[in-house]
């Protein structure tokens, strides 16, 4: 079992990336890609990875070229 916080209006707190798609390197963005995610759901699907041989699995917070592990699968 899960503790899941709830954030504004009652809603589990999610995520969301957005990255650019780009056609050929030194070219502006041809587009944009997106995925939105609970994080409750991004937490277990970290902790319950079948880590293989040379995988891992692991959840990071960037902030101008500082990474702060939030989640890390223990191998």
């Amino acid at each position: 079992m899960m503790f899941v916080p709830k954030g504004l209006d009652d809603t589990p707190p999610s995520l969301s990336v957005t990255v650019p798609v780009y056609n050929e390197t030194d070219k502006p963005p041809i587009g944009l890609v997106g995925a939105d995610g609970y994080l409750a759901d991004i937490f277990s699907d970290i902790v319950e990875f079948d880590v293989g041989h040379k995988s891992y699995a692991y959840l990071l917070d960037a902030d101008a070229g500082n990474f702060t592990v939030i989640l890390f699968k223990n191998i």
